[in-house]
């Protein structure tokens, strides 16, 4: 039973949160890199896994393109791999420390 309530959470998570927050971004995708910060936690879309198992990445910087607009991202992954990606496949969280580092959050 608890088994069934498991996979039930994580397909509806699937289903409905993490499709409604691409959808999201995907509607803002001109804005994106406006929203996109330095620091900020992101999703990395990777179409060879399922959502519920994308990985989080830290944005270490934005790279602007010919016409001065963010294009690029650079990315540090949980394993410390430092990979560059295209803005379209960088989901921000909805996570916002006002504008706090995090770093200075953890700081005793």
């Amino acid at each position: 039973m608890r088994q069934r309530f498991a996979d039930e959470f994580w397909r509806r998570w699937q289903r409905e949160y993490l499709t409604m927050l691409r959808s999201f971004h995907e509607v803002r995708q001109q804005q994106a890199s406006a929203k996109l910060r330095v620091g900020e936690v992101a999703l990395l879309q990777e179409d060879v896994r399922p959502r519920h198992v994308w990985r989080k990445s830290l944005i270490e910087r934005l790279m602007e393109g010919r016409v001065g607009k963010t294009c690029t991202t650079v990315l540090r992954t949980p394993e410390r791999n430092i990979i560059t990606r295209p803005i379209q496949v960088v989901i921000p969280l909805e996570v916002d420390q006002g504008g706090e580092d995090v770093e200075e959050c953890l700081s005793p």
